[in-house]
């Protein structure tokens, strides 16, 4: 609803071998907010700001943190989502020196989805039901600057529970 603030967890892992980099892994951990402000060019805006997180990458055995992502934190942005639930573009009023850093964070490996989030299968699902979200040729970045990447995923979703918070 227009207004209403809602908070998101999101963790996520990745893990992949890329050519002349060898062994890479990330991960993330983060709380944001949401609050849908309004209707521009037939497309919902929704203004969100990461309150809390961890961004680690991995390459070998060197662990580090993500500083670049990490800046993104406390920091506010809008978000621009088509009909379909997908991105079409994020800005931030303030720091625009961090919107490519955010673009790579926000349209990184799994692609969200604002109002499928787990899939459009993801309907009149039961406790104990599970269902598959398949996506191909998503393109993605190994590091700023790197050449165009395609990726795949497959992903089993499994309904454990459900929580109404009051």
């Amino acid at each position: 609803n227009k207004g209403d603030v809602d908070r998101y967890s999101t963790d996520f892992t990745m893990s992949m071998t890329i050519p002349g980099y060898g062994d890479l892994e990330t991960g993330k951990s983060m709380v944001s907010e949401r609050q849908l402000i309004g209707k521009q060019d037939g497309m919902n805006v929704f203004t969100e700001k990461i309150e809390e997180s961890v961004f680690i990458n991995k390459i070998g055995n060197d662990v580090s943190p993500n500083y670049d992502w990490n800046a993104l934190v406390g920091v506010p942005y809008e978000v621009y989502i088509n009909e379909q639930g997908h991105i079409d573009r994020m800005e931030m009023k303030t720091n625009k020196e961090l919107e490519e850093t955010l673009n790579a964070l926000m349209r990184g490996a799994e692609q969200q989805n604002y109002y499928f989030p787990f899939g459009e299968n993801a309907k009149n699902i039961s406790i104990g039901e599970s269902w598959r979200v398949k996506q191909d040729s998503i393109v993605f970045y190994a590091g700023e600057g790197d050449l165009e990447c395609f990726m795949f995923t497959d992903s089993k979703f499994t309904l454990k529970k459900i929580k109404i918070k009051k």
